[in-house]
């Protein structure tokens, strides 16, 4: 009696792990639509163009997009940018803004369109001589100089 009262409980064990196993590999139609990532250190501001801190840059990537991007093999793609172009000399580049690109609150509400003085204003932020940006900006601006007439 002992014998088959182990066995019964055994097997009763068995099927209870096995249940409990395949539930959990189960497919959830329930998924999570809530981003979590834990950073490494808060950013002292959101500031992208005047912080020099990894925190603060891996934070904006995944709250503002540029013109292009890198894909996973590091080629560059359209981000807001849908198209662009070089001139011939190198010095003019052309970019054609997706027409569906907003700006959005941090409440996720539509704030407004981006437009191209939005990455003008930006330019001009980080050109500025007083900006703790410049130094993205100095070595690929032609004629900086003397654009702010230093």
């Amino acid at each position: 009696m002992k014998k088959s009262k182990s066995k019964y409980l055994t097997l009763a064990g068995l099927v209870l792990g096995t249940g409990v196993l395949l539930s959990a590999c189960g497919n959830s139609s329930t998924a999570s639509k809530t981003y979590n990532y834990v950073y490494s250190s808060d950013p002292s501001s959101l500031n992208y163009l005047a912080e020099n801190r990894a925190a603060t840059s891996d934070i904006v990537a995944n709250l503002v997009d540029g013109l292009l991007e890198n894909d996973q093999y590091g080629n560059i793609i359209p981000s807001l940018a849908e198209d662009w172009t070089v001139s011939q000399d190198g010095l003019t580049y052309t970019y054609k803004l997706r027409k569906d690109a907003k700006w959005f609150t941090s409440e996720g509400e539509e704030y407004a369109p981006v437009t191209a003085q939005d990455f003008v204003t930006g330019l001009q932020y980080a050109a500025d001589k007083k900006s703790e940006a410049l130094y993205l900006v100095q070595d690929s601006v032609a004629g900086l100089d003397d654009y702010y007439h230093w």
